[in-house]
Parts: structure tokens; sequence; C-alpha cells
């Protein structure tokens, strides 16, 4: 009698034994799947992020070279202004040699005509 009773027990422990693993093996299986599918997702994300930065280092790019190029136009507008303030200097200085050169013209037509004038009142007492 204690016998089958161990073999009862045996029996139904090992039948209980099975469906808790057979419940597991189910979970283990559900698990796997999410996880499988927690990858998928998480490369799909990783792949977002690579194209995001990729497109982030593109922008980068472009504002560097952006910058670069204000800076190079930047520079050459400070050189044409200071270009620009030369010029207007020396053409300051050119109009102001022009009206000197201008003032001795007219000193010299000046002499001239006074000695024009000597001239022909030298000439009118010979």
């Amino acid at each position: 009698f204690v016998f089958i009773l161990l073999i009862g027990a045996i029996v139904v422990k090992y039948v209980l034994t099975q469906s808790d693993l057979k419940e597991i093996k189910d979970n283990l299986n559900k698990q796997e799947a999410r996880l499988e599918e927690s990858k998928e997702e998480l490369r799909n994300k990783e792949a977002i992020v690579f194209k995001l930065s990729s497109d982030l280092n593109n922008a980068s790019s472009a504002l560097n070279l952006a910058n670069s190029q204000k800076a190079e136009l930047e520079a050459n507008i400070t050189n044409y202004k200071q270009l620009s303030k030369d010029l207007n200097s020396t053409l300051d200085n050119k109009d102001k040699q022009i009206l000197i050169l201008l003032g001795q013209l007219e000193k010299k037509d000046e002499e001239l005509k006074n000695l024009q004038e000597d001239f022909q009142k030298a000439k009118e007492k010979v």
C-alpha cells in the first residue's frame, strides 16, 4: 500500500513537474519572442539615430562652410572699406594738388600778363 502511495506521489509529482515545465517553456518562448521584437525595435531606432547623426554631421559641415565663407566675405568687406578709404584719401590729395597747381597757373598767367603789359609799354617807348 505504501509502495502504491509512493508511486502515486511520484506520478503526480512528475505530471505536475511536466505541466510546470511546459508553462515555463511557454513563458520562455514568449519572452524570447518579445526579446526578438525588442531587438528589432532597437535596430530600427539605432538606424534612425545613425541617420540623424549623419544628417547632423552634414548640417554641421554645411554650417562650418557657411561660417568660413562668411568670415572670408567679412574680411573682404574690411579690405574693400580700407581700400575705399585709401582711394578717397588719394583723391583728396590729388584734388589739393590740382587746386595748388591751378593757383600757381593763375599766378603765372598774372605774371605773363604783367610781362606782356611791360613789354607793350617798353615797345611803345621805343
